[in-house]
Order: C-alpha cells, then structure tokens, then sequence
C-alpha cells in the first residue's frame, strides 16, 4: 500500500489567499500540530478566513492582530514577520496558541465565556 504524502498547504498560500485556501491551512493546523477546534473557530470567529480583514479597531488580517500586540509576539519570538502576509499570520497564531496567547483574542474569549 502506497505512503500517501500530505502536503503542509500553509507553504503553499499566495499572498491572496482564498478563504478556502486559508481554512484549509487552518484545518491542517489544527489538526497535525494539536491545536484544537477552538483554533479553527476563533480565527473564522475573527475573519471569515479572509485575509484581507480589517476589524473596526484596525485589526489586520485573517487571525486580526492589533499592530500593537503583532509587535509584543514578534519581540517575544525574536522575529520579525510581516503583519500583512497569511502565512506569517498563520505561524504567528500557532506559537500563540502553543505558548498559552489564546487570551488575546476577543473571539476565543467569547467561545468560552470569558
């Protein structure tokens, strides 16, 4: 029986991404790094999974970072990733996700109550 590969789509977003392209990052996400549905819900919670979203306070993209709170990860992390690209966006919210950030979006707050 053959090994099938499956591809990491998050590698292949474009700098436009489709909502379903991003779900489909997200879902993978989700579910090879151990996330949670929580994860797939907030962030459809935040944009729809567009990645062109901007809140009514300025937030930014499909995972809606405030440029302020973009900035405290990245110092954290020691990187500097572009606020605008999904993929960034993406490997931004998984860190935060795995370091216990989750509390930093409205949308996970209202998923549980908080």
């Amino acid at each position: 029986m053959p090994i099938e590969i499956v591809k990491n789509p998050l590698e292949a977003l474009s700098l436009t991404p489709t909502p379903e392209e991003v779900k489909l990052a997200i879902v993978f996400l989700s579910g090879n790094m151990d996330l949670g549905k929580d994860y797939y819900q907030t962030l459809y919670c935040e944009s729809s999974f567009r990645y062109d979203a901007i809140g009514p306070s300025g937030e930014i993209g499909v995972a809606q970072y405030f440029k302020s709170t973009w900035k405290y990860f990245n110092e954290l992390r020691g990187t500097k990733l572009d606020i605008y690209n999904t993929q960034p966006q993406l490997e931004m919210t998984t860190w935060a996700w795995k370091n216990g950030l989750k509390f930093h979006w409205v949308c996970w707050s209202k998923l549980h109550g908080i």
